[in-house]
């Protein structure tokens, strides 16, 4: 059972935060587009539950016939400092097989959101940038524990920043909520 361990901080610019990164020479991993498609069943069990499952399919911007879905089981946030839970993940290869064993059971999507991802490494830890519809620019740091997660938000200089607890998925939701918006389906290219 993987443990995921992650700081998230909503940030206005990427810019100094680049030029950080490269000053500590972190390296650039990757620049992704992420598109995140949601599962529950109607009785909201996965959501009533702080549970998420996702099926993420992502390609490489540079190189877009490099591309992977991979479906995320993500158990309920515990209690501590930063955002810790469990998270199950495996590859799938026949995206329509998927989704008609989901209906089968009882799950269809109720969520759909893109973002464009790009990935460092500093110190272990694992720097992402991340560009959201509606709910705009985010660092999401992911590291084996709570103290090299803080140790890189500090070497960075963003421990001013507000941590977010909630996920992507919760945000964008509060937003469609508040800005009256009935569509479940949201893209970077509609904002």
């Amino acid at each position: 059972m993987a443990i995921e361990i992650e700081a998230k901080l909503r940030i206005e610019s990427f810019a100094p935060l680049l030029e950080r990164l490269e000053g500590f020479s972190a390296k650039r991993k990757s620049l992704l587009r992420q598109v995140d498609n949601y599962l529950d069943n109607k009785d909201s069990q996965m959501l009533t539950s702080d549970r998420a499952l996702r099926l993420r399919s992502e390609s490489d911007v540079d190189n877009p016939d490099s591309s992977q879905t991979i479906l995320s089981y993500k158990g309920p946030k515990s209690d501590s400092g930063y955002k810790s839970r469990e998270e199950i993940e495996t590859n799938i290869s026949d995206i329509d097989a998927f989704y008609e064993i989901m209906e089968r059971l009882g799950y269809k999507r109720t969520l759909s959101f893109d973002k464009v991802r790009e990935t460092w490494l500093l110190d272990g830890c694992l720097v992402c940038l991340d560009r959201l519809p509606l709910i705009g620019n985010f660092v999401e740091i992911e590291g084996p524990s709570q103290d090299d997660i803080s140790a890189v938000i500090s070497k960075l200089g963003i421990e001013g920043l507000k941590q977010e607890a909630k996920s992507y998925a919760c945000m964008i939701q509060d937003a469609l909520k508040e800005k009256k918006i009935e569509s479940r389906v949201l893209y970077l290219e509609q904002d």
